[in-house]
């Protein structure tokens, strides 16, 4: 507690890792990188393969449960392990967090070279560099400067725009 001359200091509570505010940010930063990964994978399943323009007469409902199961819940697991593992030692958090937009960044960047490779440019042999070098320096961001990097994510959130 403090005293008449301290300033206080806002705390999480011992049994949640973050506050509120910062826990809506955590999550919402995951659920925005890994709407844009899995957004490239439905856009380029749905351009390559003519049977799934079926997509066009799902309902609205059914669309809603579609984004629920595939961008809202795996958002949520992954925020759940990493609140989990943020409770025994904060930068074991930060250290999955970092990991997760790695691999995300990487499926990512991986995703967006094939479609280019695929749309006639001339593939750069060994060019897996071109999708680990930036994935690697936006998870080394996220893990040096947490709260900039995910502020800087969330201006591109679909919640927010």
């Amino acid at each position: 507690m403090a005293t008449d001359g301290e300033q206080t200091v806002k705390h999480a509570s011992p049994a949640w890792p973050w506050t509120y505010s910062e826990s809506l940010i955590v999550f919402l930063a995951l659920f925005t990188v890994l709407t844009f990964t899995l957004s490239q994978s439905v856009y380029e399943m749905l351009l390559g393969n003519p049977d799934f323009l079926l997509f066009r007469r799902v309902s609205n409902w059914q669309l809603l449960g579609i984004v629920l199961v595939f961008n809202w819940l795996p958002a949520l697991g992954l925020f759940a392990l990493c609140a989990s593992l943020r409770r025994w030692h904060p930068w074991l958090g930060l250290g999955f967090l970092a990991a997760v937009y790695f691999l995300l960044f990487v499926l990512f960047f991986g995703q967006v070279h094939n479609h280019q490779a695929l749309a006639g440019w001339r593939a750069v042999p060994n060019s897996y560099w071109v999708w680990v070098v930036p994935a690697g320096l936006l998870a080394l961001a996220s893990l040096r400067f947490p709260s900039a990097f995910q502020n800087c994510v969330l201006t591109l959130s679909p919640v927010l725009l």
